[in-house]
């Protein structure tokens, strides 16, 4: 096995134990635990991505099989596995593809966050605050990850230093993978570094390309979907500092030990109970650690229905799957939250009973409220004001996509191509009234165009008219110089005038006999 795959199976070996509550350097040196994942684990985990899709976690879901694919327990998938893992990620991606790019970037925030990928949680989180369609819900979900990034970055600062000791202990100690594996994951930390301290990682890193060229061996990469399956927390310190203490959020795996350990020392008296380390129970303790940082931003953001739901499932369902501190932590804050929203502190079951209700009753609100938008809209539709139409078929679309968390997916977009096919009604309408006002325009200034030149010859004719009653006039008092020059100006307003025309070749022969007579 080359060093690569193999940092790679290490890695997560120890990822596994670290949330299992087992001594590390047990694990380690069994390799042979890569065979200790069942079939019916990895079913499970399929079933549980698969539930994660049906509830729009895409990337969660999209992470979590990438986990088990490359994971050990990957290469053993029966064929039946193995196409539904196939046929799963595939959905995902096509759900990704379909899915609001908003909503994306926030989910992709949510999960760097978890991963401690602060670079790449701020640059998601930044995209959805700049997005001009993002909704307020979505708006405070990106600043709330945006100030946990800049917390967790403060709190990251005054462990940098003795994350470099590390590195040089890992260098000293020719541990290249841990080095690595520090040098990439406080680089995603997305630190504003002293001089010193970037040149001095600046340094290793170049030490680290150089020895890799030079063997022509690459002690791996930090794969962040493994960590669906070793499942620490991005909003603790303790990958920084090396701390064993807490086995549900430990980072013990990043290769924070003192003497490399070779797979023949076992220690059997350390596994008391003779647990056994699968994927199953390794995805749980993720499961747990992320309802817990969702429970944490739905309280932050005062979105207490949620939170209170969420904070009631992880003390239920997961209690065995966090450290005391985050029990603590749950119960603490499901308490006041209960108190925000006027719950009385029953059994647990009946807080959770309750909870569900009113999610149930909210959703039927927001499908109430859909069904009224959207008929008001059809009825100012089919009045022809598509303004209004439009008004309401996005409020209607708003509704909808506010209690998406709340329904199967396919309801979801079942709402939304009812949504499409009345904008799309509208737009066909808008272009129709469109067509209708540019030929109605058109016949008007026709009709004016027509009505102004009637006036205009009616007028001329009357000055026409009237030009020739005067030259009449004239004409009977012997003016013959004067009425020439009324039939000029009948001439100039119609030169083709044959009134006109005639009476000047008479009014000029007439003024030309008596100069010939003379």
């Amino acid at each position: 096995m080359s060093p690569a795959p193999y940092r790679s199976v290490r890695s997560l070996l120890l990822a596994a134990v670290a949330f299992s509550g087992l001594p590390g350097t047990t694990v380690l040196a069994s390799v042979e635990l890569e065979q200790q994942v069942q079939s019916d684990s990895s079913q499970e985990v399929i079933n549980r991505a698969g539930t994660l899709l049906g509830e729009g976690q895409l990337i969660r879901a999209r992470a979590m099989l990438l986990a088990l694919q490359d994971s050990p327990s990957g290469a053993t998938l029966s064929d039946e596995q193995g196409q539904a893992l196939w046929a799963m990620l595939a959905k995902a991606e096509r759900q990704i593809q379909r899915a609001d790019r908003v909503e994306i970037s926030l989910q992709k925030a949510q999960f760097s966050l978890s991963t401690d990928n602060l670079v790449e949680a701020k640059r998601q989180a930044q995209f959805v605050i700049d997005a001009s369609r993002a909704s307020n819900e979505q708006l405070d979900a990106a600043h709330a990850v945006m100030h946990l990034c800049s917390t967790r970055q403060n709190e990251a600062m005054s462990k940098v230093d003795d994350v470099i000791d590390r590195i040089s202990a890992a260098f000293s100690s020719s541990d290249y993978p841990t080095a690595k594996l520090l040098l990439t994951r406080l680089g995603q930390l997305g630190l504003e570094l002293n001089t010193t301290q970037q040149n001095t990682l600046d340094t290793y890193r170049d030490q680290l390309a150089s020895i890799e060229k030079d063997t022509g061996t690459s002690f791996g990469a930090y794969n962040p979907a493994m960590g669906m399956l070793a499942p620490e927390s991005g909003l603790t310190s303790d990958w920084l500092t090396g701390s064993t203490q807490d086995g549900a959020r430990t980072g013990s795996y990043l290769g924070n030990q003192p003497e490399e350990i070779q797979p023949e020392a076992i220690d059997v008296e350390l596994v008391q109970e003779d647990p056994q380390v699968d994927v199953l129970d390794a995805a749980r303790r993720f499961e747990a650690q992320s309802l817990m940082g969702q429970a944490n931003l739905a309280f932050e953001e005062r979105r207490f229905n949620e939170a209170l739901t969420l904070y009631t499932n992880v003390i239920s369902n997961f209690g065995s799957y966090i450290s005391q501190e985050d029990m603590a932590l749950a119960r603490e804050r499901r308490a006041e939250t209960q108190i925000q929203l006027g719950v009385q502190g029953g059994p647990e079951n009946n807080i959770l009973d309750q909870t569900l209700v009113q999610d149930g009753l909210a959703l039927q609100r927001a499908q109430a409220a859909f069904e009224n938008y959207y008929e008001q809209s059809q009825q100012a539709l089919s009045e022809g004001d598509t303004s209004t139409a439009r008004n309401l078929a996005a409020q209607a679309d708003l509704t909808i996509k506010r209690a998406r968390n709340a329904m199967p997916e396919s309801s979801f977009e079942n709402y939304q191509d009812r949504v499409a096919d009345l904008i799309s009604q509208i737009q066909t309408t808008e272009e129709q009234q469109r067509i209708a006002e540019a030929e109605a325009e058109r016949q008007r200034l026709a009709e004016q165009t027509a009505q102004l030149a009637t006036e205009r010859r009616m007028e001329r004719d009357e000055k026409i008219l009237a030009n020739l009653a005067r030259v009449q006039a004239l004409q009977q008092e012997l003016k013959y110089e004067e009425a020439l020059e009324v039939v000029d100006s009948i001439l100039f307003i119609d030169p083709t005038n044959p009134s006109g025309l005639l009476l000047r070749d008479i009014i000029q022969d007439i003024l030309i006999y008596p100069e010939n007579l003379g």
